[in-house]
């Protein structure tokens, strides 16, 4: 008798009809979804060319900083410095000095801080 109304309370109860609705909302969500072909890319392409060519050049600054730094033995501060001024040029161009110095600063610091961990790692282990 107790397992009949613990099993009619449940049946009855007042949230029974919104998971039914939740269930089948849930399958026909799943039913609706085409199944996309195995043999066909989503884009053509991984990138845009500009953006390729802008990720190319950025590249090629930052190795160039990074052939300067090995002459100065500060690989990592010089080549942020490199491509903080580069990153600065091309945000001069819109006319905003503020924003062109805060790209700047913000580079340099973070390769300033990364050389500063590379040598103190580097005088951590004896090397």
């Amino acid at each position: 008798m107790i397992a009949d109304d613990a099993t009619s309370a449940t049946a009855t109860a007042p949230w029974t009809p919104i998971r039914r609705w939740y269930q089948g909302a849930r399958l026909r969500m799943f039913q609706e979804c085409p199944m996309p072909s195995e043999d066909r890319s989503v884009r053509g392409r991984s990138y845009p060319a500009g953006m390729t060519v802008g990720i190319v050049v950025f590249g090629l600054v930052f190795l160039g900083g990074l052939a300067v730094g090995t002459k100065t033995r500060r690989p990592l501060a010089i080549a942020a410095v490199v491509v903080g001024a580069f990153s600065a040029l091309l945000v001069i161009q819109t006319n905003e000095p503020f924003v062109a110095f805060a790209a700047f600063a913000l580079i340099a610091l973070a390769g300033l801080v990364a050389d500063s961990v590379r040598e103190t790692v580097g005088l951590l282990l004896g090397r």
